[in-house]
């Protein structure tokens, strides 16, 4: 089938809204590149805890988490699912890591969450979201499903004892589903809207990875990835994922941790219940324990 073409990602608004997506990349990643640039600086070649690199390790905590979710479907206007339809906006939740580097020069890292979101508002204004309209006044309750799979490869391309430094390729698969039910009550009827959508984006990126110990009992971590403006797959557009931890070495078989992730696409999505414009944002900090095996 046959669609209407969306307005090209280099004409008019589009235009604006990338040059908006490289100048938040720009700052995100001085941010991030600055504190691995010193902490590399201060690592000094001295011996090592032999935990800084453990072969098989596990991290669990609780997440406090900032979503942003604006969908375009096609034949319709952007949606800000939080803002539009009420859905929560910070939740915590529970993420599991699995961290594992069976030799000198690879580490591998598989992550997992899932989040349920919902909400209630009544319209100020009407909503024509793909080819259904909420009219200014209806009472909107929301839900969406939202769940997370990460992994990603680090090759320590600079290695010492007290630090690692290198080039890291990941993939982030989202998959979402959303769903509006619209009453307007006219008199003695009502009025009835109901919209949902689900898709499945998987999105690769790639960038850097740098860990260091400047205490002996102290971490620091941090990796910086994007997806420059290419087609995978559904999805083509842009994505920006950063990531910094810091970590300390409570007990020998166990770390305190705290992480701050920012992870962002802004693409197209062309799926069998999906068709438009996904700008996706999900922020957040999280306190966690390794438990090293």
């Amino acid at each position: 089938m046959n669609h209407p073409t969306l307005p090209s990602r280099n004409e008019g608004p589009a235009r604006a809204a990338n040059h908006d997506f490289g100048a938040r990349v720009n700052r995100l990643t001085l941010r991030t590149a600055a504190p691995i640039l010193l902490a590399l600086a201060l690592a000094a070649p001295a011996a090592a805890q032999r935990d800084l690199f453990p072969e098989l390790s596990v991290r669990a905590g609780g997440y406090l988490l900032g979503n942003d979710i604006t969908v375009e479907l096609r034949g319709g206007e952007r949606v800000d699912l939080e803002s539009d339809f009420g859905l929560e906006g910070d939740k915590t939740l529970a993420t599991v890591w699995l961290e594992w580097q069976p030799g000198e020069r690879h580490l591998f890292r598989l992550g997992y969450y899932q989040l349920s979101l919902e909400g209630r508002r009544t319209l100020d204004r009407t909503i024509h979201w793909g080819d259904v309209t909420y009219d200014v006044g209806a009472s909107v309750s929301a839900e969406m499903e939202q769940t997370v799979y990460e992994g990603d490869w680090t090759w320590w391309l600079f290695k010492r004892e007290r630090g690692a430094f290198g080039t890291a390729l990941g993939a982030t698969v989202i998959e979402l589903s959303a769903r509006a039910d619209g009453q307007l009550r006219v008199g003695q009827a009502t009025r009835e809207s109901h919209k949902s959508v689900e898709a499945t984006a998987p999105v690769p990126t790639i960038g850097l990875a740098g860990r260091v110990q400047p205490l002996s009992q102290l971490w620091l971590d941090a990796e910086v990835r994007i997806l420059p403006g290419v087609q995978f797959d559904n999805v083509e557009g842009d994505a920006l994922y950063i990531s910094t931890s810091a970590e300390w070495q409570a007990l020998r078989h166990f770390n305190l941790g705290v992480n701050w992730t920012h992870f962002e696409v802004d693409a197209d999505v062309d799926a069998d219940r999906f068709d438009g414009h996904l700008d996706f944002t999900n922020s957040g900090t999280q306190a966690y324990v390794r438990f090293i095996f």
